[in-house]
């Protein structure tokens, strides 16, 4: 297995506890000055990049956080993406490459390497790059397998850059605190503009031995008396079993198709046969009755994290760590999550154009310009 990091930092692996003082390796000659903008930005005179709806009294500032999902159905893999956001080489074991990210990227350059943040019960081999997402590699087993998640998220330009990667590795501490294993880094444009966290997380739980399922196969299970069904594991019905709990089968009883236990069915057939029918036809009748041969079963994840709701809390919980950042650095800006038409703003949302675009813009600017 082979990780070489690129030259200038170093890869590093901490826990949730002590991530927040750990000391984070830099890949910047030198710290960028804080800009005038950022001083303009402090109380006293925000300028107008800053200023946006007054909430409150105060202005709100831009806020940017995306959150994907890398899949093999389209041809991602998760240890490309460690070395691209670390700027590293590291070795594809499954297919014995190698991807390198080491020369230097036309936009992007790395500002700080976070390194790995694990939770308290994952194993420390997980520290290291290359044995990390080589084993999220080798778990995800299906060709269209998700991969891992993708959260890349801005830094204010208002914060001076010691602060910048504080509130990063703060909110990577508090990723690990919730159980995820979280690979960061800071990436800003080559110009020293734009600082951006990307942040690469596994999509299993993990526990002391490697990572876990990330669902299981669980019975609906009823009983005469109780209410509600309750779901279990093949190991959770074992005890319920004894309890009086029964497993739900398909059933077609007098030409209406219900989902029923066994004790359920019998009950219908003999009310169809009678009282007085014999036990024995009873017996029969439900077996034939029943459509098939399996329970009903429903697939129960092991963790919310794929929840519709879950985006929204994140990137809530980021733009809540934005905004201490901002008061504690004596700023009026502020951010929002929401849209503007959730705000109650009355404004057209920006296009992100992205680096290429831009590039693209000057290029034609530059030979404009040339051309007279």
């Amino acid at each position: 297995m082979t990780c070489a990091a690129a030259r200038g930092f170093s890869v590093g692996t901490v826990t949730p506890s002590d991530y927040a003082t750990a000391p984070q390796s830099c890949h910047s000659p030198a710290a960028i000055p804080e800009s005038s903008r950022a001083a303009r930005c402090r109380r006293g005179g925000a300028p107008a990049s800053c200023q946006g709806s007054s909430t409150g009294g105060l202005a709100v500032a831009i806020f940017h956080c995306n959150i994907s999902v890398a899949s093999r159905a389209v041809g991602a893999s998760a240890v490309a993406g460690a070395a691209y956001i670390s700027r590293s080489a590291i070795e594809f074991e499954r297919e014995g490459t190698m991807f390198d990210f080491t020369k230097a990227h036309r936009h992007e350059r790395l500002v700080a390497d976070l390194g790995i943040a694990l939770p308290d019960n994952a194993p420390k081999r997980f520290g290291e790059r290359g044995a990390l997402w080589n084993e999220v590699e080798r778990v995800e087993k299906k060709a269209d397998a998700q991969l891992c998640r993708r959260i890349e998220w801005a830094l204010p330009d208002e914060l001076p850059d010691d602060e910048k990667i504080r509130l990063a590795r703060k909110h990577v501490a508090q990723r690990a605190a919730a159980g995820h294993v979280v690979d960061a880094c800071i990436h800003c444009n080559v110009d020293g503009t734009n600082w951006h966290v990307h942040e690469l997380e596994p999509l299993r739980p993990v526990g002391e031995n490697g990572f876990l399922a990330k669902s299981e196969n669980v019975y609906v299970c009823r009983k005469l008396g109780e209410k509600d069904d309750r779901k279990a594991s093949a190991k959770e019905f074992a005890f319920l079993k004894a309890e009086g709990w029964e497993k739900v089968y398909r059933y077609r009883i007098g030409g209406e198709t219900r989902w029923l236990t066994p004790t359920e069915a019998a009950a219908r057939v003999r009310g169809k046969l009678g009282q007085s029918a014999d036990p024995e036809d009873v017996s029969e009748l439900t077996r034939k009755s029943r459509q098939g041969r399996n329970p009903k079963q429903e697939t129960r994840y092991l963790t919310d994290w794929n929840e519709p709701t879950k985006a929204e809390e994140w990137r809530s919980e980021i733009a809540a760590l934005i905004n201490d950042a901002l008061e504690e650095n004596g700023f009026d800006g502020r951010v929002d999550h929401r849209s503007y038409e959730r705000q109650g703003i009355e404004r057209v949302p920006q296009v992100h154009e992205g680096s290429r675009v831009r590039a693209m813009e000057n290029r034609a600017k530059a030979e404009a310009e040339a051309a007279g």
